[in-house]
């Protein structure tokens, strides 16, 4: 090998090294875009969670109250269907005796 091939071998050789060193750095900017985008999406996430979360809340205490409200409106309205029944059994002893 004489000194003019070695010269073009040492180019060929740096000139590889340079193109590596450029789609390292590619590589590594296109990595960290990815990441600054991954952390976007991550906290944007979170937020759409944390929204879930409070409209899960809201539903289950309107469920409550709705529930709340079911119960009180079977308790009175079993308490007047027991008034009618006792009010019909008062009339019926009445015209039974004659009062």
């Amino acid at each position: 090998m004489d000194d003019s091939q070695a010269r073009i071998l040492v180019e060929q050789i740096n000139r590889l090294a340079e193109r590596l060193e450029s789609r390292f750095t590619a590589l590594e900017d296109a990595l960290r875009h990815q990441q600054a985008l991954d952390a976007e999406r991550h906290t944007a996430l979170r937020e759409v969670l944390a929204g879930l979360h409070a409209l899960l809340a809201d539903h289950e205490a309107r469920l409550r109250e709705a529930s709340a409200g079911v119960q009180q409106f079977k308790t009175i309205a079993g308490l007047a269907g027991g008034g009618s029944a006792l009010a019909s059994l008062a009339a019926l002893i009445r015209s039974f005796w004659g009062h």
